[in-house]
Order: C-alpha cells, then structure tokens, then sequence
C-alpha cells in the first residue's frame, strides 16, 4: 500500500509536468468561451509591452508566443490530419529537446522561414517516416478553392508521452505559418508563460488578468485548458482517500489483534499478577506499553 501511493503520486506529477513542458503554465489568448479549443480564427497581435509586463511579474520565469495552423502530411503510405504548433528561434527550446529520440531540433535560418519540422513518434510510425525524410504538407486557408502544398523536412521525431498531444500536434517555425496565412509576422495564437514554482499559478493568472489584460484577451490556467485530463488526475487522487482509509483499518485491526495475542500469552502472568495484589490499571499499563513500543517500532521502519 505504501509503494501503491508512491505510485499514484508519482504519476500524477510525471504527467502533470509532462504537460507544463509542453504547453507552460499559462496561456494568454483570445477569449475562448470553452477554454480548451484552438481555434484558429481566433488569433491576436503580438504586443511586446504587454510580454515585458508578464515577464516582470515575480514567479515569471519566460513569455513565448506561439501560432497554430492545420493542416494534412501526406506519405507514400498514407494521409494524416494535424495542427501545427509554430513557434521561433526565442522559445524555449529546452523544454522540447528533452522528448526528441531520433534526430535534432529545427534549424532557423535569418533571412527566410526553416523548412524543418518535428514530427510525433506516433505520426511518424503512422506515416511509415523518420528524421531525414521530406514529407508533402498541405494547408487549406478559408476562401481558398485549392490548397498551399509544401515540402518539408522531417528534422527530428519527438515523444512526449501524452498520447493525444502526440496525435495532434507537430513543430515547425512559426514564420512557414505567417508565409501559408500571408499575415503578419506578429499575428500569434498566444503566449506561453512558465513559471517557477506551479503553485502559484492561479495567483499569478489573476494577476495577468487583472492588471495587463484588455477584452477580448483572456489567460488561462494549462489546468484549465487541458481540464479533461487534470480533472482525471484528481480523480486518480481522489483514490488516494480510500486508500488511505483501508490503511488504517489494517492498522486498528493489525493493534487490536496485537494486543489480544500480547494478552492471551500472558495469561498466567496475569493470574499470578493479580494473586499478589496488583490492581486492573497497574496490569493494564504493562500491555499498553508493550503495544506503543512495539507499534512505534513498526510505525518507524514502515514510514
């Protein structure tokens, strides 16, 4: 039971900040009436003011903006449908080299937009692709009869670990996005904001929201955005209580017990006790502190 709690915990954190390397704590964006959509009408102008704010606020430890695209891969073997996560030369990069298995990260280039991509373990198997390979991308934009097509590289595979974050999003540089929508290089989805200690992460949203924001922008918790699957790690949590509550039942069941044999195999000690004259209570604390020596024992090498 106690390598079953260790577990739960564990696991809980593991994903809970598989998650924050993916998208941080934060998100500044639009107004989003669910909190969870991407959708992609729903864009914002880049305002380095307003990030320089966020970034002075104490906790803040990075502001990056990042776009979204969809669009369809298409291999020799087979099509699949996916969002782009765009982002530049200034993100942090860190946080995405840690899941990559096969190949590097993207090349940016100064004058024109990388043709690199990271591409999911899981696309890339359902592809049949691997880093080094060029993969045909197609992009539909609204009001367009036929869609933008480009080649590009696959620069490396990543694995997150989160399997529908995996299904749905590649990397690529957030200026392909600018070229396929023909907008302006300052046209975002959002910030991404990290933050040192995940505590405090509501405090510091309200702070966002109250001091720097302007309708219709919006920030939001990654718990809020992604509320499906934290909601069902407080679920798993949640199992935590019942499991602790059979913890001590076994516990008051394992003393009592403990002090019934204690008793029984004294039996004679207590006839004989009781022959010269010692009272209930003197009889009753021999036992009683034979049972708290023995349950602090075990309560220290379990713990």
């Amino acid at each position: 039971m106690i390598i079953s709690t260790a577990l739960f915990d564990g696991f809980e954190k593991a994903v809970a900040n598989k998650f924050y390397n993916c998208w941080g704590h934060i998100h500044v964006m639009h107004f989003d009436p669910t909190g969870s959509s991407f959708n992609l009408n729903d864009t914002i102008i880049k305002d380095e003011a307003m990030m320089n704010n966020v970034k002075s606020i104490s906790g803040v430890t990075g502001v990056y903006p990042f776009q979204v695209k969809n669009g369809v891969f298409k291999s020799k073997t087979g099509v699949e449908g996916f969002i782009f996560k765009g982002v530049d030369k200034n993100y942090d990069w860190p946080r995405i080299d840690k899941n990559i298995i096969q190949g590097k990260s993207i090349s940016f280039q100064d004058a024109a937009y990388s043709k690199d991509i990271l591409l999911s373990e899981y696309m890339a198997k359902r592809l049949q692709v691997k880093a080094g390979d060029s993969i045909i991308t197609y992009f539909i934009n609204s009001g367009m009869e036929l869609p933008k097509a480009r080649k590009l590289a696959i620069k490396g595979i990543y694995n997150t670990g989160l399997y529908e974050n995996d299904k749905t999003f590649a990397i690529c540089d957030t200026r392909l996005i600018h070229r396929i929508n023909n907008d302006s290089a300052y046209t975002i989805f959002g910030y991404e904001v990290m933050l040192k200690d995940i505590q405090q992460s509501t405090a510091i949203n309200d702070e966002i929201y109250n001091k720097y924001l302007q309708p219709p922008m919006q920030s939001y918790t990654v718990q809020e955005r992604f509320a499906k699957v934290f909601n069902w790690l407080k679920l798993v949590k949640d199992d935590l209580k019942i499991i602790y509550l059979i913890m001590i039942i076994v516990a008051i069941v394992n003393m009592l017990t403990g002090i019934l044999i204690f008793i029984l195999e004294r039996t004679r000690m207590v006839g004989i006790l009781k022959s010269v004259g010692n009272s209930n209570w003197n009889i009753m604390q021999i036992f009683w502190w034979q049972c708290i020596i023995t349950t602090a024992l075990g309560v220290g090498i379990g713990t």
